[in-house]
Protein backbone atom coordinates (compact mmCIF):
# COMPACT_ATOMS: atom_id res chain seq x y z
CA UNK A 1 0.00 0.00 0.00
CA UNK A 2 1.23 3.42 -0.86
CA UNK A 3 2.00 5.69 1.81
CA UNK A 4 0.10 9.34 1.98
CA UNK A 5 2.23 11.89 0.91
CA UNK A 6 3.19 9.50 -2.18
CA UNK A 7 -0.50 9.40 -3.34
CA UNK A 8 -0.98 13.15 -3.02
CA UNK A 9 1.95 13.97 -4.83
CA UNK A 10 1.10 11.37 -7.80
CA UNK A 11 -2.12 13.45 -7.83
CA UNK A 12 -0.56 16.99 -7.58
CA UNK A 13 1.97 16.21 -10.46
CA UNK A 14 -1.05 14.55 -12.71
CA UNK A 15 -3.17 17.33 -11.62
CA UNK A 16 -0.23 19.83 -12.40
CA UNK A 17 0.52 18.78 -16.04
CA UNK A 18 -3.16 18.59 -17.19
CA UNK A 19 -3.30 22.20 -16.24
CA UNK A 20 -0.28 22.29 -18.48
CA UNK A 21 1.40 23.95 -15.82
CA UNK A 22 4.70 23.67 -14.73
CA UNK A 23 6.40 23.19 -11.42
CA UNK A 24 7.41 26.87 -11.29
CA UNK A 25 3.63 27.86 -12.60
CA UNK A 26 1.89 25.47 -9.65
CA UNK A 27 4.67 26.82 -6.98
CA UNK A 28 3.71 30.62 -8.03
CA UNK A 29 0.12 30.09 -7.76
CA UNK A 30 0.28 28.65 -4.42
CA UNK A 31 2.60 30.96 -3.24
CA UNK A 32 5.40 28.32 -2.42
CA UNK A 33 8.53 27.49 -3.25
CA UNK A 34 9.42 25.32 -6.10
CA UNK A 35 11.83 22.95 -3.91
CA UNK A 36 8.50 22.33 -1.85
CA UNK A 37 6.59 21.89 -4.81
CA UNK A 38 8.80 19.21 -6.04
CA UNK A 39 8.90 17.96 -2.74
CA UNK A 40 5.41 17.14 -2.50
CA UNK A 41 5.23 15.79 -5.88
CA UNK A 42 7.82 13.36 -4.99
CA UNK A 43 6.11 11.97 -1.74
CA UNK A 44 9.13 13.76 0.32
CA UNK A 45 7.19 16.43 2.14
CA UNK A 46 3.66 16.13 3.54
CA UNK A 47 1.37 18.93 3.30
CA UNK A 48 -0.29 20.75 5.63
CA UNK A 49 -4.23 20.20 6.04
CA UNK A 50 -4.41 24.12 5.35
CA UNK A 51 -1.77 22.92 1.80
CA UNK A 52 -3.66 20.55 0.99
CA UNK A 53 -7.05 22.47 0.87
CA UNK A 54 -5.04 24.86 -1.00
CA UNK A 55 -3.76 22.30 -3.74
CA UNK A 56 -7.15 21.15 -4.07
CA UNK A 57 -8.33 24.72 -5.17
CA UNK A 58 -5.65 25.49 -7.29
CA UNK A 59 -5.44 21.89 -9.32
CA UNK A 60 -9.30 22.07 -9.34
CA UNK A 61 -10.65 18.86 -6.99
CA UNK A 62 -11.88 18.06 -3.60
CA UNK A 63 -8.94 17.57 -1.31
CA UNK A 64 -10.24 14.48 0.17
CA UNK A 65 -10.01 13.15 -4.03
CA UNK A 66 -6.33 13.59 -3.30
CA UNK A 67 -6.04 10.89 -0.49
CA UNK A 68 -7.16 8.31 -2.37
CA UNK A 69 -5.22 5.70 -4.45
CA UNK A 70 -7.35 5.67 -6.93
CA UNK A 71 -10.33 7.78 -7.46
CA UNK A 72 -11.00 7.70 -10.72
CA UNK A 73 -9.78 5.19 -13.68
CA UNK A 74 -6.39 6.52 -14.92
CA UNK A 75 -8.38 7.21 -18.59
CA UNK A 76 -10.12 9.95 -16.87
CA UNK A 77 -10.10 13.31 -18.02
CA UNK A 78 -9.74 16.74 -16.11
CA UNK A 79 -13.27 17.80 -17.51
CA UNK A 80 -14.98 14.47 -15.82
CA UNK A 81 -12.73 15.19 -12.76
CA UNK A 82 -14.02 18.53 -12.01
CA UNK A 83 -17.67 17.03 -12.83
CA UNK A 84 -17.76 14.52 -10.30
CA UNK A 85 -15.83 17.14 -7.57
CA UNK A 86 -18.93 19.88 -8.39
CA UNK A 87 -21.21 16.94 -8.16
CA UNK A 88 -20.03 16.09 -4.54
CA UNK A 89 -20.40 19.93 -3.58
CA UNK A 90 -23.74 19.41 -4.96
CA UNK A 91 -24.69 16.51 -3.74
CA UNK A 92 -23.56 17.66 0.37
CA UNK A 93 -25.79 20.61 0.17
CA UNK A 94 -29.24 18.55 -0.40
CA UNK A 95 -31.44 16.26 2.57
CA UNK A 96 -31.99 13.18 2.30
CA UNK A 97 -35.35 13.39 0.49
CA UNK A 98 -33.83 15.57 -2.41
CA UNK A 99 -30.97 13.02 -2.37
CA UNK A 100 -33.55 10.30 -3.54
CA UNK A 101 -35.11 12.76 -6.30
CA UNK A 102 -31.88 13.56 -7.43
CA UNK A 103 -30.61 9.65 -7.65
CA UNK A 104 -34.26 9.37 -9.38
CA UNK A 105 -33.51 11.54 -12.22
CA UNK A 106 -29.99 10.00 -12.83
CA UNK A 107 -31.48 6.78 -13.29
CA UNK A 108 -33.95 8.16 -15.91
CA UNK A 109 -31.00 10.07 -17.79
CA UNK A 110 -28.45 6.73 -17.53
CA UNK A 111 -32.00 4.80 -18.42
CA UNK A 112 -32.61 6.85 -21.38
CA UNK A 113 -29.25 6.96 -22.94
CA UNK A 114 -28.98 3.02 -23.15
CA UNK A 115 -32.10 2.04 -24.10
CA UNK A 116 -32.50 1.04 -27.60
Amino acid sequence: MQNLPVIIGRHTKRLRKQQGWTQQALADHLEMSLDMVGRIERGQASPSLATLKLLARVLGTQPELMLVADFMPPTSSLVRERAYARLHDLLSAVDDGELDWVVSILNAVIRKRTAP
